[in-house]
């Protein structure tokens, strides 16, 4: 009876131990997972483009009071012969449009502009060693001039 006795509390104790590990093992796990839950995840905007909704989404530029646009032809284009250097963008505002000469939104300051003299549709702008176009809108240029994207 004393050896039933040992063995019945050596079980229970075993028992009373493992039910203890699962208890705290649980709570554990129940501590973190509430510490995860209750963090904070970073804002991600709620737009197509990955802009924020009220930020400039393509790239402008003032030039000699006409506003240009990125033609999304690429940034790695070549410079066209009779495009000289003209100056550089002075400003930048992502959440307006550019309404002075050599500001833009989606640019950086000091990026080189360059203008044909003879040729107003269109300017370019460089990006390392490439260059982009950027264009008048198609409403902008004078009649029958095909711009990207006319059919």
């Amino acid at each position: 009876m004393v050896k039933n006795t040992t063995e019945e509390m050596l079980k229970t104790s075993s028992h009373i131990k493992d039910n203890i590990k699962k208890s705290l093992l649980s709570a554990l796990l129940l501590t973190l997972l509430s510490v995860t839950a209750c963090q904070t995840q970073p804002e991600v905007p709620d737009t197509p483009t990955g802009y924020a909704s009220d930020e400039i989404d393509q790239p402008q530029l003032m030039y000699e009071n006409e506003r240009y646009y990125y033609s999304a032809a690429g940034f790695d284009q070549k410079l066209p012969d009779g495009y000289l250097l003209v100056g550089e963008v002075g400003s930048v505002d992502d959440k307006h449009e550019p309404v002075e000469n050599f500001a833009g939104s989606r640019l950086e300051v000091g990026q080189k502009i360059y203008a044909d003299e003879t040729d107003k549709d269109s300017i370019y702008v460089q990006y390392g060693d490439g260059y982009a176009e950027f264009v008048r809108p198609a409403s902008e240029l004078p009649d029958g001039l095909p711009r990207y994207g006319d059919e």
